[in-house]
């Protein structure tokens, strides 16, 4: 995965002919992007010379995924909009960055992205519980969570 500029925190596993990766990208605003694109142009190779490959990619992208139209005739994604909020947390004083205590940081960067069909309305972001689903003051972790994210799952059809 370092070779196609991915994170090294990135895992995959292929069952018969359905390729899952896990990603975690980096959070730094340098290295994000370039980490970005590669994601999507590497589905889109693999698509094409894999057709009958079935990817379903899931993970925190650490940013929200710009796509284009050439990448949404390939692949479905869920969440589909920045207002799908994925993590809520804040971070207090207490902690090595300093700058970052005591401010929200309220974003949308989890991603599930798969060439098969998404379920209509089967779209969840939810806590850990698979039922409740966080509002703007859901902040996490917390006991009962003790994740930084959401869960962000959805049903895929294979065809």
């Amino acid at each position: 995965m370092q070779a196609m500029n991915w994170s090294d925190k990135t895992s995959f596993l292929l069952v018969d002919n359905i390729l899952l990766i896990n990603a975690h990208l980096s959070s730094n605003k340098e290295k994000n992007p370039p980490q970005m694109e590669s994601v999507k142009s590497t589905l889109k190779v693999l698509k094409q010379t894999q057709p009958n490959l079935h990817i379903i990619l899931g993970g925190d992208l650490n940013a929200y995924l710009i796509s284009n139209p050439e990448f949404d005739k390939m692949f479905h994604m869920f969440p589909v909009s920045k207002d799908d909020i994925t993590t809520i947390k804040m971070r207090t004083k207490a902690q090595g960055q300093y700058e970052k205590g005591n401010v929200p940081n309220i974003e949308s960067k989890d991603k599930i992205i798969t060439d098969l069909n998404i379920k209509k309305d089967s779209g969840l972001i939810t806590f850990i519980d698979g039922k409740t689903k966080p509002d703007l003051k859901s902040y996490i972790p917390t006991d009962g969570h003790p994740f930084d994210h959401f869960l962000v799952a959805c049903r895929v059809i294979k065809q």
